[in-house]
């Protein structure tokens, strides 16, 4: 009896393990063909490895501690694996390392906010705008003007974000002060030396400036482009200390601990293992929301006449793409900026003796625009309601108004007429111009929208679960790490690089016939 159950085994195992090498040889040997594929491109491995490098000096950057802080309070704060939200200030200076402050802690904010304002002057500036028309020559006048205002902008920056973070209380529970202080104040002072703060800022300035620079570097000699590199490094570097810190707060560690154990009855009691797969369906879902609008665009046709003799024309025709997100993220940038700007100004002007009992400033302090001071989770997840009202809206707003500056209506209308292009049934000029401010209207309106849509949609998905969950045996702290803005940006960083190995790869066809 025995012997006929081993030979039936036997007989039946065989079959499965040639379906399994077979499936293993496939498998295999597509990624042996991808290999070779991308392998036998010299530019494109060239351009990766490249890359590859750049970004390993960046994150050798990050792990160079900012000087001036304290480590002793360091040490204190992370000694305990605090939570990351909780030290949301902190964290501003990391780098991307969630236990020192860095270098390179500002990033690269003040080169893209110094490209927007230099985008923004040439409608103020006569001259800036004659650049703007003089091509190539023009263009890198205002990048080194551009590169010029990134250094006193991010010294700015860093001063204020210095002088605020200097007097939060890093160690404080229960709103009581510890006397934990990331820069250490002065003998008999509530502020660190201004020298101190000063040198601190130059620091953190120069670190931006090498960043913009090895951006450049990614631009011209790598793959992709390097400021959007540089922003997917901060990203995807923070992304495993938010996940540790949701497993750990939701209680995830301890249920599959427990079912690693075969005690499958805390599945029933924890609400946390039903809501994952729904939050993970959902931003599998999301991001390919993102990619069919990031890819979706308005065509117009564009048609070029010429005339050869008096009864002979020839004539071509292209097409305008203008694409939904034509604005990319700037309107989001733009609008948390704006709403963010009383937090880090009004803390600062309450430092001064003249300011402290201010009404007006206590006013705005008491008010939706500081609904997270106080609890950094909140600043993060955007949780009262008219904080996140005002946030669309001025997102949309923003958007309409960027979408202008990016795609000119009368510059588009002025060159297609110089050029001999119309569009079918519009005539030139002026007509051509209102008819691409309509459509650009609609567009810039819908992929605002959008903008604003997947910016909340993580805030409204948190405050679902936290309802659905409320009572339950689970804090349902869910892809803290993962907001809408991170989403777009990583999509359109992957989906550039995407294109420009695409059109590698086509330029090293075409090479093999010349």
């Amino acid at each position: 009896m025995y012997d006929n159950i081993s030979s039936v085994n036997i007989f039946e195992e065989v079959p499965k393990r040639g379906r399994n090498k077979k499936g293993a040889r496939r498998t295999l040997g597509l990624f042996t063909s991808f290999s070779r594929k991308i392998f036998s491109n010299k530019l494109l491995v060239k351009k990766i490895f490249f890359t590859l490098g750049i970004v390993t000096i960046i994150r050798a950057l990050a792990s160079i501690p900012l000087p001036g802080v304290d480590p002793i309070v360091i040490e204190e704060v992370f000694k305990n694996g605090s939570s990351i939200q909780n030290q949301y200030l902190f964290t501003l200076f990391t780098g991307g390392r969630l236990d020192s402050p860095s270098i390179i802690g500002l990033g690269i904010a003040a080169y893209i906010n110094a490209s927007i304002i230099m985008q923004l002057l040439p409608y103020v500036i006569n001259k800036l705008k004659e650049l703007q028309r003089e091509g190539e020559r023009g263009r890198q006048i205002i990048n080194q003007i551009t590169r010029l205002i990134t250094f006193p902008l991010s010294f700015i920056y860093g001063f204020t974000y210095l002088i605020l973070i200097s007097q939060t209380d890093l160690g404080g529970g229960g709103g009581l002060p510890s006397g934990s202080y990331l820069i250490p104040h002065a003998a008999g002072s509530n502020m660190p030396e201004i020298g101190l703060i000063l040198f601190m800022a130059f620091v953190l300035a120069v670190g931006t400036v090498i960043l913009m620079w090895l951006g450049e570097f990614i631009t011209e000699n790598g793959i992709g482009n390097g400021a959007s590199i540089i922003i997917l490094i901060g990203i995807i570097s923070n992304l495993p200390g938010y996940i540790i810190n949701d497993f750990s707060t939701s209680g995830l560690d301890v249920i599959f601990q427990q079912l690693l154990k075969g005690d499958f009855t805390i599945v029933t009691m924890n609400l946390s293992f039903w809501i994952l797969p729904v939050v993970l369906i959902g931003l599998i879902l999301t991001i390919a929301l993102i990619i069919f609008v990031n890819e979706s665009q308005k065509e117009i046709t564009i048609q070029y006449a010429r005339r050869v003799k008096e009864s002979d024309r020839s004539s071509s025709s292209s097409v305008l793409p203008i694409k939904f997100t034509v604005t990319g993220v700037m309107p989001v940038i733009f609008a948390f900026s704006f709403i963010s700007m009383p937090q880090l100004v009004i803390p600062i002007l309450q430092s001064f003796e003249g300011f402290k009992s201010s009404q007006f400033l206590s006013s705005i302090q008491s008010s939706f625009l500081f609904s997270g001071v106080g609890d950094a989770a909140k600043i993060l997840d955007g949780s009262d309601l008219l904080y996140e009202i005002v946030l669309f809206f001025l997102i949309i707003l923003f958007g309409m108004f960027y979408a202008f500056i990016v795609l000119n209506p009368r510059d588009t209308a002025e060159n297609l007429q110089k050029n001999g292009g119309f569009i079918p049934g519009i005539r030139p000029g002026s007509a051509t111009e209102a008819y691409l401010s309509k459509v650009l209207l609609r567009i810039g309106f819908v992929g605002s929208v959008f903008l604003g849509f997947v910016t909340l949609l993580p805030f409204i998905a948190r405050y679902i679960i936290s309802v659905i969950g409320s009572g339950q045996q689970s804090n349902l702290n869910l892809l803290t790490g993962i907001g809408g803005t991170s989403l777009l940006i990583l999509v359109s960083v992957f989906l550039d690089i995407k294109r420009q190995y695409n059109s590698l790869k086509v330029s090293a066809k075409y090479s093999e016939f010349v």
